[in-house]
């Protein structure tokens, strides 16, 4: 039996109930020889003995109900508290439990996360070692085929034909010359976008990491079942890599079936693809933001509306679910992004920020919604730990020391140090959910077309050359330049700013130095909160701020 169990009734002893009985036989017979011996006095009292016999009848009985009464209160309180102790007892026993439970629950899943990682890490190395080709000096290798169960053996012609070891080739074009693709080591060509779109299939919700080095394949990933993260050092292709899949995503969807959303606080590789009609607009209730952040707030700000989406997404039913669009949320440099973003934003902000990046992390796959990180290296954040849990779809590693890189989740040890040891730019580790690979990214060099790009706007000014700037600019004027200056760089962009705006800059202009809130204060008169007021002042100030550097950049472009 339970020891906190309550006891339960003993009965008494039959001698105590014996001796009862003998004393009131021994009272009785003393009042029946009382009676006999004073009869005579007995009837002289009897009219008093009658009332006192009366009166004690008159009290005992409603006395004899309080006591029966008195006695069931008492009874239920005891039952009541006997009750709630055994209530408190199975409460304390169900959570014990329930503790144990999870403690168990989450040892086996650290054991099986545990495992899958080994198994990913041999079945990587298993790969490896049967695609690998050891060659000797002859250019003979042999090779065991785990589908045959067989070895085949590989002869070179080294001894032949000597100059096999330092092949090059070349590709003539109507006779205009020789294009040598730059091959990296392995002979395998980066593939080029045009080749990667004509092989995927069209809405079909896959992109493709680049080519395999073991076997010349694509290396291709389905989108719904993962978000992407790209790590690497500096000018070692992550970004590069990053604008390839944008640019086959946006191609090989229509806007039914995909959007973008550049959270790029570089403003740099989102810069291609700011005017494609892509990149989705989210209508706040008193504007439409269009999803392409390029400062450290607007990364914030843009993070919270995409997370309030995707809590509206989870209202809708399965099928009209299945109706909407995935959304493919690029965010560059993340890390960096977090380490300054208290220097950007009030508290509230960040902490609503990193749980909207949190959220989107954990339930963003089943909304249809894909976080794509880039980032220098990765570590261990306090504030990210759950959401970079979930980065286990699509892991990228360009040339990152392995250490990092298996700090940062990564489990293929041999790739990653073959891949360090190349240091090539292009070349990475792949970390999937069906396996491990070694490739190349697409041949996609952000630099070269971000500067056609520019030259593109260069090429529309000179077009036009011969006008002035015009700058609808409510304060000072544009600093004079030079008749030489004038005559050498001259531009038609005309800087337009909504009417209704322009007093409320003309009054931001009378206080210099004054933080956001207190200007939003004196100028518009809201009180910084949740709340619409306040909203609509804060993306009329950062329209005000925009045009602001707009014009600047104008002027330290013509200076130049």
């Amino acid at each position: 039996m339970d020891e906190n169990e309550l006891d339960t009734y003993q009965p008494s002893s039959p001698a105590g109930a014996f001796l009862q009985i003998m004393l009131g036989v021994i009272f009785l017979l003393l009042v029946i020889v009382g009676l006999i011996a004073g009869w005579h006095t007995f009837l002289q009292a009897a009219p008093i003995l009658v009332q006192i016999l009366v009166v004690l009848v008159a009290i005992a009985g409603p006395g004899a109900v309080i006591v029966k009464g008195a006695k069931a209160v008492y009874l239920d309180i005891q039952h009541a508290r006997s009750v709630n102790i055994r209530v408190r007892m199975d409460e304390e026993r169900l959570f014990a439990m329930e503790a144990a439970r999870l403690r168990d629950d989450q040892r086996a899943e650290a054991e099986a996360e545990k495992m899958r990682a080994e198994a990913a890490r041999i079945r990587a190395e298993a790969e490896k070692l049967v695609s690998t080709i050891e060659w000797d000096d002859q250019g003979n290798a042999a090779r065991f085929d785990p589908l045959t169960r067989q070895v085949i053996q590989l002869q070179g012609r080294l001894r032949q034909y000597p100059a096999l070891s330092s092949l090059h080739y070349s590709i003539k074009q109507d006779g205009k010359g020789d294009l040598a693709p730059a091959l990296p080591p392995g002979g395998i060509a980066k593939p080029t976008i045009e080749e990667i779109v004509s092989h995927l299939t069209p809405n079909g919700y896959k992109i493709c990491l680049g080519r395999s080095l073991s076997s010349g394949e694509y290396i291709t990933a389905d989108l719904p079942d993962a978000h992407v993260k790209l790590i690497g050092g500096t000018r070692m292709g992550k970004s590069c890599a990053a604008a390839a899949i944008i640019d086959q995503a946006r191609r090989t969807h229509d806007r039914n079936h995909l959007l973008l959303a550049l959270l790029d606080l570089e403003n740099k590789t989102s810069r291609l693809f700011a005017d494609d009609p892509h990149v989705m607009r989210i209508d706040t209730g008193y504007q439409k933001v269009k999803m392409h952040a390029r400062t450290v707030a607007q990364v914030a700000e843009y993070l919270i509306y995409l997370h309030q989406m995707m809590v509206w997404r989870y209202t809708l039913a399965d099928a009209q679910l299945a109706g909407q669009p995935a959304v493919l949320i690029y965010l560059e440099e993340f890390l960096y992004w977090k380490r300054v973003l208290a220097q950007q934003v009030k508290a509230e902000t960040r902490n609503e920020a990193l749980t909207a990046f949190t959220g989107l992390a954990t339930r963003g796959l089943k909304a249809k919604m894909h976080l794509m990180a880039c980032a220098q290296v990765d570590f261990r954040d306090e504030d990210l730990v759950e959401a970079m849990n979930q980065f286990i779809g699509i892991n990228v590693a360009f040339s990152v020391k392995p250490s990092a890189a298996q700090a940062a989740g990564f489990v293929s040890s041999e790739l990653l140090k073959q891949n360090y040891a190349a240091r090539t730019p292009g070349q990475f580790v792949v970390e999937m959910i069906g396996g491990a690979d070694i490739g190349v990214a697409p041949n996609f060099d952000v630099r070269a077309k971000l500067a056609d790009l520019e030259r593109g706007r260069d090429n529309e000014q000179v077009e036009r050359q011969g006008q002035t700037v015009v700058a609808e600019w409510p304060g000072p004027s544009l600093p004079e330049r030079s008749e030489r200056q004038s005559n050498d760089r001259r531009t038609t962009g005309r800087i337009e700013l909504d009417p209704t705006l322009q007093a409320k800059l003309a009054q931001i202009m009378e206080v210099q130095g004054e933080n956001m809130n207190a200007c939003i204060k004196r100028v518009w008169g809201a009180t910084a909160g949740d709340n619409a007021k306040y909203k609509q002042a804060k993306a009329e100030y950062n329209q005000i701020q925009e045009y602001l550097h707009t014009l600047a950049r104008l002027a330290m472009e013509g200076e130049a």
